[in-house]
């Protein structure tokens, strides 16, 4: 549990941070890959750690799910790790 939500099964740490973003923000999948111009699959894809976290993806998603102070530096500190094991 990440951001207050039960873990996810087959997500990376950064994957179940989104997805406990999207449950608690109460925004959805769909909304967010709009937001992001990525088709559903890609984001999919990048939350189970099949592709690499684009560069600007954690910026994106601070923006989209309005993170401010700790919550924003809790979720770059966890796309970093992600980042560190994807390389």
């Amino acid at each position: 549990m990440i951001f207050g939500f039960g873990s996810k099964k087959k997500l990376t740490p950064m994957g179940n941070a989104v997805a406990d973003l999207r449950n608690k923000k109460k925004k959805g999948h769909y909304k967010m890959c709009k937001h992001l111009g990525v088709h559903p699959d890609v984001a999919t894809d990048i939350e189970r750690g099949r592709r690499p976290i684009p560069p600007d993806y954690a910026e994106q998603l601070i923006q989209f799910f309005e993170l401010t102070g700790e919550e924003a530096l809790k979720f770059r500190k966890i796309v970093e790790d992600q980042r560190k094991k994807q390389s």
